[in-house]
């Protein structure tokens, strides 16, 4: 019986032809005499789509605070639920995909080295330990058995929190073409609603009523943020991905896309000002510059066109965003005392005391106040060093340094892969970009410990890797 003729793929539709997204075309496979060549249906792919939409979006809209709440645990359940749909349902992942997802394993792990029972001559050996022993004697208490931690019992809580990124990377780094750029608009629609949200809040003043959580900034735009910082950073984050994503919808949908992209661009600005963030506005014009820049670069005629458009419109958002908010912007900027500088003093200090064992996972709050100067303080406490870097090497000690380095290592090779195919995949680009933010904004801050940034961090890491072009040889007999 002959063969069948040739039968195309499914070809994958926008979800506005031309004007949100772009006009996907995925690489043409080998074809051979008599035989269909068609794109792999990926096993359970329609649950894995929906769980890893519905997981962002629950995370950025519910994990807007850095401190516990009664979603943390919902949100872990669906990042264990969205794991073990991949086990079941495994997709082939890239060689540095599999690198990745073994490095965040390590790190989940890495906190019950803290945790392990010692005796008390080995772990009062260590400075933090030799602090505890002097504690214990003098309350008159015994030298029993524990961990090398100066706070027991915050292993298990610090290895489920990065079941967050580590679910959303896995989904990323597997993910289809059409499945990535659905996550774009997804992305563009959360951070909409984020701004309409921050709008209102930056509107009404110091007003309670639409600010949702008790500890909280009391100025400025939060979003469903608890920390006007972290609406500014997933506003930076996500903007990357959007302009590179919106570079390829303009050249398919011409003019009309290019408009509303771009007001799409001076809204971002705008929320971004009434944030009233300082970091945030200094990080978020040098990545809209290094954003415009790879457009320019990287995507030729059409980047060069669809970057003019989206100039204009930045230039625009910037003039009025100097109206709008300059004022308070540049009052904060000429604040005389910055706290930042004297608690990454102390952690310094901190961290050369405890080296190189480090004072175990979620000890800052208990170690810092014995390196904090009388003259610095305050009625507050400090919940953080406002440096991850800084405060990873205090917990972990060299340990967490190691790590440190490895990561970035891998996110570098990762970033350089991205730039590689950013000609074909400009979504790989964006999400280097925004996870590039989310890197320079932890050294003035503690974005990745918020449970919707540490997410969307997994997410843009995921998204950074190429997705992998997987087919199958169709046969059928006609009568």
């Amino acid at each position: 019986m002959p063969l069948a003729e040739r039968r195309p793929g499914r070809p994958i539709r926008p979800l506005v032809r031309g004007f949100l997204m772009p006009s996907l075309r995925h690489p043409a496979p080998p074809r051979g005499g008599g035989l269909s060549v068609v794109e792999d249906a990926e096993p359970g792919a329609a649950a894995k789509r929906i769980g890893l939409i519905v997981f962002v979006a629950a995370a950025v809209l519910l994990g807007g605070a850095s401190r516990p709440t009664m979603f943390l645990p919902l949100l872990q359940l669906g990042a264990a639920a969205l794991l073990a749909l991949h086990c079941l349902r495994p997709t082939p992942l890239p060689r540095v995909a599999r690198a990745g997802v073994t490095l965040v394993v390590l790190a989940a792990l890495l906190p019950f080295a803290w945790a392990v029972p010692l005796t008390a001559a080995v772990w009062s050996a260590t400075p933090v330990g030799g602090w505890i022993a002097d504690s214990y004697r003098a309350a008159g208490l015994p030298l029993g058995a524990r961990g090398l931690g100066a706070v027991a019992g915050t292993a298990l809580p610090a290895m489920l929190f990065m079941l967050l990124p580590l679910a959303a990377f896995v989904a990323a780094a597997g993910a289809t073409r059409r499945l990535r750029w659905q996550l774009t608009v997804a992305l563009a629609l959360l951070a909409g609603a984020e701004l309409l949200v921050g709008f209102s809040q930056f509107l009404s003043g110091n007003a309670g009523a639409l600010r949702l959580y008790a500890i909280t900034s009391h100025s400025g735009a939060l979003g469903f943020f608890a920390n006007r910082n972290h609406l500014a950073a997933l506003l930076i984050a996500t903007l990357p991905v959007v302009l590179m994503s919106a570079g390829r919808a303009e050249a398919t949908g011409g003019r009309p896309a290019a408009i509303v992209w771009s007001a799409g661009v001076v809204l971002f600005m705008l929320g971004l000002a009434a944030t009233l963030s300082r970091a945030g506005a200094l990080l978020g014009v040098a990545i809209l510059a290094a954003t415009l820049a790879a457009m320019y670069v990287v995507r030729g005629r059409e980047g060069e066109r669809a970057s003019g458009w989206f100039l204009y419109a930045a230039v625009g958002a910037l003039l009025l965003a100097a109206l709008v908010a300059g004022p308070a912007i540049a009052q904060r900027l000429m604040q005389a005392e910055d706290r930042r500088t004297v608690f990454m003093r102390d952690t310094a200090a901190a961290i050369g005391w405890s080296w190189p064992v480090g004072t175990g996972p979620g000890s800052f709050t208990v170690v810092y106040p014995a390196f904090e100067r009388i003259e610095d303080m305050r009625p507050t406490f400090a919940n953080h060093a406002h440096n991850d870097y800084l405060e990873l090497l205090l917990e972990y000690g060299i340990a967490g340094g190691v790590s440190l380095v490895a990561g970035l290592l891998l996110w570098l090779f990762a970033a350089a892969q991205a730039w590689r195919v950013a000609t074909r995949e400009p979504l790989c680009l964006g999400a280097a970009l925004g996870s590039a933010a989310l890197l320079l904004h932890s050294a003035v801050d503690y974005p990745l410990r918020t449970p919707a940034l540490a997410v969307l961090f997994g997410l843009l890491c995921g998204l950074m890797i190429p997705p992998a072009a997987r087919w199958r040889v169709a046969l059928k007999r006609v009568p």
